[in-house]
């Protein structure tokens, strides 16, 4: 995540179109190539989506261990009752 966030300004670069002149040539690859720079199959964008990726990963692993240290504290409880009673 914070390679993904450190990358957030050389991406910045593709915010701007390269100029190529004023014809209308130069105009049409200039925008041609901004779009395929951003759009939703870029790298840029696929970066993007790969943050969220991450981030949802996280949360998931996070939620998981949380109900694995509950489940865990629960069984050490059964246990510390089981023993008290027998």
């Amino acid at each position: 995540m914070d390679e993904i966030d450190a990358m957030r300004h050389d991406l910045m670069v593709f915010d701007q179109q390269v100029p190529l002149g004023n014809h209308d040539y130069g105009q049409r690859v200039a925008r041609h190539m901004h779009e395929a720079a951003n759009g939703p199959n870029s790298a840029r964008m696929v970066v993007l989506q790969l943050k969220e990726v991450l981030q949802l990963s996280i949360e998931a692993l996070q939620r998981a261990s949380g109900q694995y240290d509950e489940t865990e504290a629960n069984v050490v409880d059964s246990v510390k009752r089981a023993g008290h009673s027998a």
